[in-house]
């Protein structure tokens, strides 16, 4: 059984396996192919896979470190951490 169903995707992961996938730029179709076809092209389509693949890792990255969120915040940790130094110095 054949259909067409029209997908809009923000992350284009979800669209990888499409039989055929249309760009559109400010209303206008751009670029059209497979994944494959499109990015070696090395287009719009190329760019856009590749700056949410750098987001993705950035985003990966930034679960692993501790989020600070204001400069307050920053300085109570670092007195916590100066604090706990000078504890472990002062032990036998």
């Amino acid at each position: 059984m054949k259909f067409t169903c029209v997908i809009i995707a923000h992350r284009l992961k979800s669209i990888k396996k499409s039989d055929r996938i249309y760009v559109l730029n400010e209303g206008k179709m751009i670029e059209e192919g497979t994944h494959d076809v499109l990015i070696n092209k090395q287009g719009h389509y190329f760019n856009l896979m590749n700056s949410q693949e750098n987001l993705t890792d950035n985003d990966e990255k930034s679960q692993n470190t501790p989020q600070i969120k204001d400069v307050e915040e920053m300085k109570e940790k670092i007195i916590l951490q100066d604090d706990s130094k000078q504890n472990k110095d002062e032990t036998p």
